[in-house]
């Protein structure tokens, strides 16, 4: 589905915003999704107050605004992901008295943003960045230093998403506070709290090649650039 200029967005509250942005719109949203601070110790299963709150600092410095780390979307699914842990996942939908009958995301007038679940195994750690792949493929950035990918591709269960194993976890040397994706190159890179940047083939997870860019200071952003050579002059 295509979804531009469509994009979603999470705000410091917590809450979840899909925005039209040829209309200067919000089409749908969800309150409070996430926690917007971490101000208490979290409930029996998830990362402690402790672990929350270095992986902030880590992320933003001392200066944390609060509320959603990251935000994801493919088609009509959303995954985003907080400081309380996890990540969830919505659909967009259009309200029943929509007059619009188009399945096009830029023809929703007013919409909601309807709770799908979550991925249990990931409620311990918390996810610091989110990419899905052109074939559904969720891959999931964690604080707790693995990259695990989850399939994403068939949404119509009526308990979506079922309990699964990720495709694959890979284990870095520290927490991965970022990660980006070239499925060209079939190459992922992930930045690390340690300072480094490490490669891994998207097919197997596998880490195959990394550097350190910054002793004593966190890498906290990355991103694959594909440079075109055009020696045609």
């Amino acid at each position: 589905m295509q979804t531009f200029p469509i994009s979603v967005c999470g705000g410091a509250s917590g809450s979840l915003y899909v925005v039209n942005l040829e209309e200067e719109k919000v089409i749908a949203k969800a309150q409070g999704v996430h926690d917007g601070q971490v101000s208490k110790e979290q409930q029996a299963g998830r990362p402690s107050i402790n672990t929350a709150k270095q992986a902030m600092e880590k992320l933003y410095g001392r200066i944390d605004g609060g509320g959603v780390i990251a935000v994801q979307m493919h088609g009509d699914i959303v995954a985003s992901s907080g400081r309380e842990g996890g990540v969830k996942l919505s659909r967009i939908t259009k309200y029943e008295n929509d007059m619009h009958t188009s399945d096009n995301l830029e023809d929703i007038v007013d919409g909601d943003l309807i709770p799908l679940g979550s991925i249990h195994e990931l409620q311990k750690t918390i996810v610091t960045s989110l990419k899905f792949d052109s074939n559904g493929n969720l891959w999931c950035g964690c604080y707790d230093g693995t990259i695990r990918a989850y399939n994403m591709s068939d949404t119509s269960t009526a308990q979506f998403p079922p309990p699964q194993k990720p495709l694959f976890q890979s284990d870095f040397t520290d927490s991965v506070l970022d990660m980006d994706l070239c499925e060209d190159l079939n190459l992922g890179v992930a930045a690390t709290a340690d300072g480094g940047a490490a490669l891994f083939d998207m097919s197997t997870g596998q880490f195959f090649a990394g550097m350190m860019l910054f002793d004593g200071y966190a890498c906290r952003s990355v991103v694959i650039v594909k440079l075109c050579r055009n020696d045609a002059f």
